[in-house]
């Protein structure tokens, strides 16, 4: 149950089901987000056959094939800085979406992927993936469930709150989602009602097996932790958490969490857990084997502990809840939060099992003792503060527009409405504002008024929708700082500026070949390639002994015509400097005007 890997996990657990079988439609929520931790999803959509790469074109074709059919909302004022620029972001920004939290002081928190897949049959696929794991490059030890189904004739009550949730997605985005974005997450919604998912072994017999838990304000309340033995893990706790996942301290318990966290309980619940619980917590030295190797060698070494996962035994069945919910008053009573309960045989699914050394995770724990709490840094209470103030400001509506020269264009930013600051702040406080694509020009816009300032652009590909956002106060060691990428409305974009960036990576005849082979194979027609396209030489639009791009290209004009378009977007934007020019293979221009020629003549055929 515990993911050691976020990024072949997810990857793994994304790619088709069978051969034959594409994505038609995927929906990801996630508190926290990082860009760069989304760029290689694309790549497990695509197939397993690809899933592996780390090389930029492949990602970035992924990426252009995939970006109309994915959503990701997350967290407003939680989507991480990249350290580094990466002009492969930009085509991400059609996929994220950011919601506002349900109220001050609150979350919107769950971490859930619903997908579709369908194939030329017409035969659908659907697969919900729900886990702790946030959409992040954090290796911290987290829990996850992946469910296949498939559509059916009638409607199942227990897939109302997911379709509930996916429909209300949009709604809560300030900056408001496409309209055909929308339509499309509703009609996957309205087709996860019909889902009738694969019952995983050993479950309960009844039709009671699996429910889902959506709970939040206006939802469904939390679901019954009653039993008379449980196990509780989760990386943050307080008081009315644990009243919530143990009522009145009832049946036995063994719960894990951090120590800090254990330590830090009121004095009511730290009396009760010396004497009534088993107290438990990461070991952080351990590690998983590579399952691999017949070596003593580690595959993953991870650090710190991001499950949450709920084991609740009552009438011989085992309960067990995994998703997003810490056990804190906040999550079991304001946030919005995902649980899956999967009810199972004690033997499979129980506590024992769970905890077991050979078939469970009691390995990688050890035994605790309450020690005293550890005081708050003074500081942890500024950051909230700022974390809090930055969630409110980057849930206001932003505006860039393009203006200016096409070359060496002006990006003016504004918000819809003030910058309120509902917290007393440090005197020297200072709020910036910059572009993710441009720096050291940063903008230092005065709280209660509206944001408004241009930013000069270099360039085309400068131009973003994604702002940087960051509050800070104090120097040197003393300084609390926090950050986040916000996402404008972005109006008077050039139609060409992807192409731009696109052109801008491919910089050698050999990568210009190499991606009009990746967009053919990403469009789906891997038979048309050497298994190996490493190593082999170029020659008449040839790879080595295998099929070259020449007849990849002309089997294009009868299958995928559309992919025509796309090399012939790129091969403008290469011709129109001198530099891109000489990337085009030799006797390129001889033989590319006949088949845009072909392509047009397709068009104009009924």
């Amino acid at each position: 149950m515990l993911s050691p890997d976020d990024r072949t996990l997810l990857v793994d657990l994304l790619a088709p089901p069978d051969a034959g079988f594409r994505l038609e439609r995927a929906v990801a929520t996630t508190f926290t987000l990082h860009l760069t931790a989304l760029l290689p999803v694309p790549l497990g959509l695509a197939g397993a056959d690809l899933s592996s790469s780390t090389d930029p074109l492949s990602i970035l074709q992924a990426i252009r094939n995939y970006s109309d059919r994915i959503d990701v909302f997350c967290q407003a004022g939680h989507v991480s800085v990249p350290s580094q620029r990466n002009d492969l972001l930009a085509f991400l920004e059609p996929m994220v979406h950011q919601v506002k939290a349900p109220r001050s002081g609150h979350l919107f928190h769950p971490k859930l992927w619903v997908l579709r897949f369908a194939n030329d049959d017409g035969e659908e696929r659907y697969r919900l993936v729900c886990g702790s794991r946030n959409l992040t490059h954090d290796r911290a030890w987290d829990v996850v469930i992946s469910l296949e189904g498939r559509r059916t004739l009638q409607r199942h009550a227990v897939n109302r709150p997911i379709a509930d949730l996916l429909t209300s997605l949009a709604g809560r985005v300030p900056a408001g989602v496409p309209a055909e974005r929308r339509a499309a997450i509703n009609e996957l919604a309205q087709g996860v009602r019909y889902v009738e998912w694969e019952r995983p072994d050993n479950v309960v017999p009844s039709k009671d097996w699996l429910a889902f838990h959506v709970f939040g304000p206006g939802r469904a309340t939390a679901p019954n932790m009653d039993g008379y033995r449980r196990l509780v893990v989760s990386p943050f706790l307080n008081d009315a958490g644990l009243d919530a996942v143990w009522p009145d301290g009832a049946g036995e318990c063994v719960l894990l969490s951090r120590a800090e966290e254990l330590n830090a309980v009121g004095d009511e619940w730290r009396q009760w857990l010396e004497q009534h619980a088993d107290l438990r917590v990461l070991d952080e030295t351990a590690a998983i084997p590579d399952p691999d190797s017949n070596e003593a060698g580690l595959r993953w070494t991870l650090s710190g502990l991001h499950a949450k996962l709920y084991i609740v035994e009552r009438n011989k069945e085992a309960h067990v809840f995994l998703g997003s919910a810490n056990t804190t008053d906040a999550a079991w009573g304001g946030n919005d939060e995902l649980l899956v309960e999967i009810v199972g045989r004690v033997g499979t699914y129980g506590v024992e099992t769970t905890l077991s050394e050979s078939t469970g995770f009691g390995r990688i724990l050890l035994p605790h003792t309450l020690g005293v709490a550890v005081e708050e840094d003074p500081d942890d209470e500024l950051r909230r503060t700022f974390e809090n103030a930055l969630r409110e400001l980057s849930a206001l509506t932003y505006t860039a527009t393009v203006e200016g020269e096409r070359e060496h264009p002006t990006l003016w930013v504004r918000s819809d409405e003030p910058l309120h600051a509902a917290a007393t702040f440090p005197p020297d406080t200072e709020l910036t504002v910059e572009l993710l694509t441009v720096t050291g020009q940063p903008h230092r816009p005065s709280f209660g008024v509206r944001l408004d300032h241009r930013w000069q652009l270099s360039e085309v590909e400068e131009i973003t929708p994604f702002l940087v956002m960051r509050l800070a106060s104090g120097k040197g060691a003393g300084r609390v700082e926090v950050s986040s990428v916000v996402l404008a409305r972005l109006v008077g974009d050039p139609a060409d500026r992807l192409d731009r960036v696109l052109a801008r990576r491919i910089g050698t005849t050999s990568e210009f070949l190499r991606f009009i082979l990746l967009l053919l194979q990403l469009a789906g027609r891997e038979g048309w390639f050497p298994e190996s396209q490493g190593g082999g030489t170029f020659g008449a639009f040839g790879m080595g002994e295998g099929t070259g791009v020449l007849e990849a290209v002309l089997t294009a004009l009868a299958t995928s015509p559309s992919t025509i378009d796309d090399i012939d977007r790129l091969v403008k934007r290469l011709t129109a400097t001198e530099q891109g020019r000489k990337i085009l293979p030799d006797g390129w221009d001889a033989f590319w005007p006949s088949v845009v020629d072909a392509r047009s003549r397709l068009r104009t055929q009924p």
